[in-house]
């Protein structure tokens, strides 16, 4: 998020921005993170794999263009999320 770019862990156990310590008791070892942008960082959206693995190009574009979606549509409601009642 700090950069606004997809990040790519192959290998969560070798990686030094990882905190191991959040992530040793789950089933994670490798992942994709993508950023869900507007004017500001909105959140961020995982893609999350139990075993190593290099996640393809396809994998990648396709977590951003997700991420992207969410992004616009969050950006749809600036004060937050109509409650569950609310007709468009």
């Amino acid at each position: 998020m700090e950069h606004r770019q997809t990040v790519v862990i192959p290998d969560i156990r070798t990686d030094p921005r990882i905190p191991q310590e959040a992530y040793r008791p789950t089933f994670v070892r490798s992942m994709i993170v993508s950023p869900m942008l507007g004017p500001e960082p909105l959140g961020a959206l995982g893609a999350y794999w139990d075993r190593v693995r290099q996640p393809s190009d396809v994998e990648v574009r396709t977590l951003e263009t997700l991420a992207g979606m969410a992004a616009d549509a969050l950006a749809r409601f600036p004060e937050g999320l109509p409650d569950p009642g609310f007709h468009l």
